[in-house]
């Protein structure tokens, strides 16, 4: 089973590589995954998270793959 869900910073590695391949500003991208961030549940429990789902549909629809 895939892991749909990053947890703390680990998506932020992915930033460059992901930028780079939808030919997108980091800081644009940055700001897609910060809106796409949940918090701690109960506000102490747990990491941040990020579901990998729901950012992945939201860059195809604001910042698709350019097709070749």
């Amino acid at each position: 089973m895939l892991d749909l869900v990053f947890v703390g910073v680990s998506i932020l590695f992915f930033v460059v590589s992901v930028a780079r391949q939808r030919r997108v500003a980091e800081a644009d991208l940055r700001q897609v995954v910060a809106a796409h961030t949940e918090g701690r549940q109960f506000g102490f429990f747990g990491e941040p998270r990020v579901n990998v789902l729901e950012l992945n549909l939201a860059l195809d629809r604001e910042h698709p793959i350019a097709r070749r």
